[in-house]
């Protein structure tokens, strides 16, 4: 079975898993390695998106917690 650049392993329940290889660039023509340099780039802003959404997903929780508090003055 040929190995794949990206991988990912996923069961309901479970955390995803994802894989990177970088390919062994020397032995592929030069217009594949540009197309996979650019898979590349393109896969790790999909990456950057999801782990910045789930960074705003735990700020919104965050500022739910530690909102505007009710203080008794007496």
């Amino acid at each position: 079975m040929a190995e794949r650049m990206f991988e990912f392993q996923y069961e309901p329940g479970e955390e995803l898993v994802f894989r990177f290889r970088p390919p062994k660039l020397n032995i592929l023509p030069k217009a594949a390695k540009g197309h996979i340099k650019e898979a590349n780039k393109e896969f790790l802003l999909a990456l950057r998106s999801m782990l910045d959404d789930a960074i705003e997903c735990i700020e919104k929780e965050e500022t739910k917690k530690s909102g505007p508090k009710k203080i008794k003055v007496e």
